[in-house]
């Protein structure tokens, strides 16, 4: 099962803020039932305009890598 969550920030780039969608991957275990780790990450910028600063994304740097729900 995958999950997706918003996270918003501030994008140098556009110079204004702007709002990403992170999937976060099922990792549950028996130790960790409600655990969900960091997968892809969808900017409409990015898909669109190929950001110059996109794997030093400030908004996805903010990200947690796990979850637990």
């Amino acid at each position: 099962m995958k999950i997706n969550r918003s996270f918003s920030g501030f994008c140098p780039t556009l110079n204004k803020e702007n709002t990403i969608t992170v999937e976060f991957i099922d990792a549950r275990s028996f130790d960790n039932p409600n655990l969900f780790i960091k997968g892809l990450a969808e900017c409409e910028h990015h898909s669109y305009f190929k950001c110059p600063i996109a794997q030093d994304c400030p908004i996805l740097k903010s990200v947690p890598e796990k979850l637990y729900l």
